[in-house]
Protein backbone atom coordinates (compact mmCIF):
# COMPACT_ATOMS: atom_id res chain seq x y z
CA UNK A 1 0.00 0.00 0.00
CA UNK A 2 2.95 2.31 0.58
CA UNK A 3 3.60 4.89 3.28
CA UNK A 4 1.86 8.23 3.61
CA UNK A 5 5.03 9.89 2.32
CA UNK A 6 4.98 7.65 -0.77
CA UNK A 7 1.33 8.47 -1.41
CA UNK A 8 1.99 12.20 -1.16
CA UNK A 9 4.59 11.93 -3.92
CA UNK A 10 1.85 10.53 -6.18
CA UNK A 11 -0.86 12.94 -5.01
CA UNK A 12 -2.17 16.40 -5.76
CA UNK A 13 -3.34 19.22 -3.55
CA UNK A 14 -6.74 20.17 -4.95
CA UNK A 15 -8.73 23.33 -4.31
CA UNK A 16 -12.20 21.85 -3.92
CA UNK A 17 -15.01 23.35 -5.99
CA UNK A 18 -17.67 20.70 -5.31
CA UNK A 19 -17.90 17.74 -2.94
CA UNK A 20 -19.99 14.65 -3.61
CA UNK A 21 -22.32 13.38 -0.89
CA UNK A 22 -22.98 9.65 -0.57
CA UNK A 23 -24.92 7.38 1.80
CA UNK A 24 -21.76 6.49 3.69
CA UNK A 25 -21.30 10.16 4.61
CA UNK A 26 -24.81 10.32 6.05
CA UNK A 27 -24.30 7.09 8.02
CA UNK A 28 -21.04 8.36 9.51
CA UNK A 29 -22.54 11.73 10.47
CA UNK A 30 -25.46 10.02 12.19
CA UNK A 31 -23.14 7.72 14.15
CA UNK A 32 -24.93 4.65 12.81
CA UNK A 33 -22.15 3.25 10.67
CA UNK A 34 -20.42 -0.05 11.38
CA UNK A 35 -16.91 1.38 11.06
CA UNK A 36 -16.66 4.91 12.42
CA UNK A 37 -13.52 6.92 11.56
CA UNK A 38 -10.97 8.10 14.08
CA UNK A 39 -11.26 11.79 14.94
CA UNK A 40 -10.38 14.33 13.71
CA UNK A 41 -11.99 13.31 10.44
CA UNK A 42 -12.91 15.24 7.28
CA UNK A 43 -15.85 13.65 5.43
CA UNK A 44 -16.28 13.38 1.68
CA UNK A 45 -15.28 10.44 -0.52
CA UNK A 46 -15.34 12.23 -3.88
CA UNK A 47 -15.19 15.70 -5.34
CA UNK A 48 -13.88 18.01 -8.04
CA UNK A 49 -11.67 21.05 -8.17
CA UNK A 50 -8.48 22.67 -9.44
CA UNK A 51 -4.95 21.35 -8.97
CA UNK A 52 -2.89 23.63 -6.71
CA UNK A 53 0.21 21.46 -6.25
CA UNK A 54 1.41 18.08 -7.52
CA UNK A 55 3.71 15.48 -5.99
CA UNK A 56 7.10 14.77 -7.50
CA UNK A 57 5.94 11.51 -9.12
CA UNK A 58 2.80 12.96 -10.71
CA UNK A 59 2.86 13.06 -14.51
CA UNK A 60 0.50 14.58 -17.09
CA UNK A 61 -1.03 17.02 -14.57
CA UNK A 62 -0.13 20.61 -13.83
CA UNK A 63 -1.24 23.45 -11.59
CA UNK A 64 -4.57 24.84 -12.80
CA UNK A 65 -5.91 21.58 -14.26
CA UNK A 66 -9.60 20.83 -13.66
CA UNK A 67 -9.96 17.39 -12.05
CA UNK A 68 -12.35 15.03 -10.34
CA UNK A 69 -11.15 12.69 -7.61
CA UNK A 70 -12.18 9.81 -5.39
CA UNK A 71 -10.97 8.19 -2.15
CA UNK A 72 -8.96 11.25 -1.09
CA UNK A 73 -6.35 11.14 1.66
CA UNK A 74 -8.13 14.18 3.12
CA UNK A 75 -11.92 14.33 2.66
CA UNK A 76 -13.53 16.49 0.01
CA UNK A 77 -15.74 18.48 2.41
CA UNK A 78 -13.06 21.12 2.87
CA UNK A 79 -11.52 24.03 1.00
CA UNK A 80 -8.58 21.81 0.01
CA UNK A 81 -8.17 18.07 -0.36
CA UNK A 82 -5.25 15.74 -1.08
CA UNK A 83 -5.91 12.84 -3.44
CA UNK A 84 -3.85 10.20 -5.22
CA UNK A 85 -6.76 9.09 -7.42
CA UNK A 86 -7.62 12.06 -9.61
CA UNK A 87 -8.58 12.44 -13.25
CA UNK A 88 -8.91 15.27 -15.74
CA UNK A 89 -12.29 16.96 -16.01
CA UNK A 90 -13.09 18.34 -19.46
CA UNK A 91 -14.34 21.88 -19.90
CA UNK A 92 -17.81 20.70 -20.96
CA UNK A 93 -18.40 18.98 -17.61
CA UNK A 94 -19.28 21.17 -14.63
CA UNK A 95 -17.60 20.81 -11.26
CA UNK A 96 -20.94 19.71 -9.79
CA UNK A 97 -21.19 16.92 -12.36
CA UNK A 98 -17.56 15.97 -11.89
CA UNK A 99 -18.03 15.58 -8.15
CA UNK A 100 -20.46 12.69 -8.74
CA UNK A 101 -18.18 10.57 -10.94
CA UNK A 102 -15.96 8.95 -8.33
CA UNK A 103 -18.34 6.56 -6.60
CA UNK A 104 -21.60 6.43 -8.52
CA UNK A 105 -20.31 6.12 -12.08
CA UNK A 106 -17.33 3.91 -11.26
CA UNK A 107 -19.63 1.60 -9.31
CA UNK A 108 -22.12 1.41 -12.17
CA UNK A 109 -19.38 0.91 -14.77
CA UNK A 110 -17.72 -1.86 -12.82
CA UNK A 111 -20.99 -3.69 -12.21
CA UNK A 112 -22.15 -3.48 -15.83
CA UNK A 113 -18.98 -4.02 -17.80
CA UNK A 114 -16.22 -5.43 -15.59
CA UNK A 115 -18.42 -7.84 -13.64
CA UNK A 116 -21.49 -8.57 -15.81
CA UNK A 117 -19.64 -8.09 -19.12
CA UNK A 118 -22.76 -6.45 -20.58
CA UNK A 119 -22.72 -5.87 -24.31
CA UNK A 120 -24.78 -4.08 -26.94
CA UNK A 121 -28.23 -5.51 -27.58
CA UNK A 122 -28.63 -7.15 -24.17
CA UNK A 123 -31.43 -6.22 -21.78
CA UNK A 124 -30.53 -4.88 -18.36
CA UNK A 125 -32.95 -4.41 -15.45
CA UNK A 126 -31.86 -1.74 -12.98
CA UNK A 127 -33.68 -1.80 -9.65
CA UNK A 128 -33.79 1.55 -7.87
CA UNK A 129 -32.85 3.25 -11.12
CA UNK A 130 -33.69 6.77 -9.91
CA UNK A 131 -30.89 6.76 -7.32
CA UNK A 132 -27.33 7.93 -7.91
CA UNK A 133 -25.82 4.59 -8.95
CA UNK A 134 -29.03 3.61 -10.76
CA UNK A 135 -29.09 6.72 -12.94
CA UNK A 136 -25.40 6.31 -13.72
CA UNK A 137 -26.08 2.71 -14.77
CA UNK A 138 -28.98 3.86 -16.98
CA UNK A 139 -26.81 6.40 -18.77
CA UNK A 140 -23.85 4.07 -19.26
CA UNK A 141 -26.02 1.18 -20.44
CA UNK A 142 -27.97 3.35 -22.88
CA UNK A 143 -24.76 4.87 -24.26
CA UNK A 144 -23.48 1.33 -24.86
CA UNK A 145 -26.62 0.31 -26.82
CA UNK A 146 -28.14 -1.92 -24.14
CA UNK A 147 -31.90 -2.09 -23.68
CA UNK A 148 -32.51 -0.39 -20.35
CA UNK A 149 -35.43 -1.21 -18.06
CA UNK A 150 -35.73 0.45 -14.67
CA UNK A 151 -37.77 0.50 -11.48
CA UNK A 152 -38.56 3.49 -9.26
CA UNK A 153 -41.21 4.21 -6.65
CA UNK A 154 -42.26 7.78 -7.50
CA UNK A 155 -43.77 9.41 -10.56
CA UNK A 156 -40.91 11.92 -10.75
CA UNK A 157 -38.37 9.16 -10.30
CA UNK A 158 -39.82 7.07 -13.10
CA UNK A 159 -39.86 10.08 -15.42
CA UNK A 160 -36.21 10.76 -14.57
CA UNK A 161 -35.28 7.16 -15.37
CA UNK A 162 -37.00 7.42 -18.76
CA UNK A 163 -35.16 10.66 -19.51
CA UNK A 164 -31.88 8.88 -18.80
CA UNK A 165 -32.29 6.06 -21.28
CA UNK A 166 -34.84 3.54 -20.02
CA UNK A 167 -37.34 2.23 -22.56
CA UNK A 168 -39.64 0.81 -19.87
CA UNK A 169 -40.05 1.70 -16.19
CA UNK A 170 -42.25 0.13 -13.50
CA UNK A 171 -43.31 1.17 -10.00
CA UNK A 172 -41.58 -1.23 -7.61
CA UNK A 173 -43.61 0.03 -4.66
CA UNK A 174 -46.82 -1.57 -5.88
CA UNK A 175 -47.63 -5.23 -5.31
CA UNK A 176 -46.44 -7.82 -7.81
CA UNK A 177 -44.66 -5.32 -10.04
CA UNK A 178 -42.50 -8.24 -11.23
CA UNK A 179 -45.50 -9.69 -13.06
CA UNK A 180 -45.57 -6.56 -15.21
CA UNK A 181 -41.91 -7.09 -16.03
CA UNK A 182 -42.41 -10.78 -16.86
CA UNK A 183 -45.27 -9.91 -19.19
CA UNK A 184 -43.31 -7.19 -20.98
CA UNK A 185 -40.06 -9.21 -21.20
CA UNK A 186 -41.01 -12.91 -21.18
CA UNK A 187 -37.49 -14.02 -22.14
CA UNK A 188 -36.07 -12.40 -19.02
CA UNK A 189 -33.16 -10.04 -18.49
CA UNK A 190 -29.55 -10.67 -19.40
CA UNK A 191 -28.30 -8.51 -16.55
CA UNK A 192 -30.02 -7.41 -13.33
CA UNK A 193 -28.49 -4.77 -11.06
CA UNK A 194 -30.05 -5.09 -7.62
CA UNK A 195 -29.86 -2.31 -5.02
CA UNK A 196 -32.36 -3.78 -2.53
CA UNK A 197 -31.89 -7.53 -2.45
CA UNK A 198 -33.78 -8.04 0.82
CA UNK A 199 -36.96 -6.97 -1.00
CA UNK A 200 -36.38 -8.21 -4.55
CA UNK A 201 -33.98 -11.17 -4.52
CA UNK A 202 -36.62 -13.90 -4.74
CA UNK A 203 -38.30 -12.31 -7.75
CA UNK A 204 -34.98 -11.58 -9.46
CA UNK A 205 -34.49 -15.32 -9.87
CA UNK A 206 -37.77 -15.40 -11.78
CA UNK A 207 -36.77 -12.48 -14.00
CA UNK A 208 -33.21 -13.36 -15.00
CA UNK A 209 -32.81 -14.91 -18.46
CA UNK A 210 -31.18 -18.27 -19.13
CA UNK A 211 -27.41 -17.73 -18.87
CA UNK A 212 -28.10 -14.25 -17.50
CA UNK A 213 -26.58 -12.83 -14.33
CA UNK A 214 -27.53 -10.49 -11.56
CA UNK A 215 -25.48 -8.45 -9.19
CA UNK A 216 -26.45 -7.36 -5.72
CA UNK A 217 -24.78 -4.05 -4.91
CA UNK A 218 -24.09 -3.46 -1.23
CA UNK A 219 -22.16 -0.67 0.49
CA UNK A 220 -19.39 -1.75 2.84
CA UNK A 221 -17.02 0.72 4.54
CA UNK A 222 -16.83 3.33 1.78
CA UNK A 223 -16.86 0.81 -1.07
CA UNK A 224 -19.54 -0.98 -3.05
CA UNK A 225 -19.44 -4.79 -2.99
CA UNK A 226 -20.85 -7.03 -5.70
CA UNK A 227 -22.42 -10.46 -5.19
CA UNK A 228 -22.87 -12.35 -8.46
CA UNK A 229 -25.65 -14.85 -9.11
CA UNK A 230 -25.91 -16.60 -12.46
Amino acid sequence: AGTTEDKLKESALIRVKCAGVNPVDAYIRSGHYSVLPHLPYTPGREGSGIVEQVGEKVKDFKIGDRVWFTDPLIGSCADYSIADKFYKLNDETSFAEGATLGIKYMTAYRALFLKAHARAGQTVLIHGASGGVGLAACQLAFASSLKVIGTASTVDGRQLVKENGAEFVVDHSKGEYWEELKEAYPSGFDVILEMLANANLEHDFELVANNGCKFRLKLYANHWHWDEHT
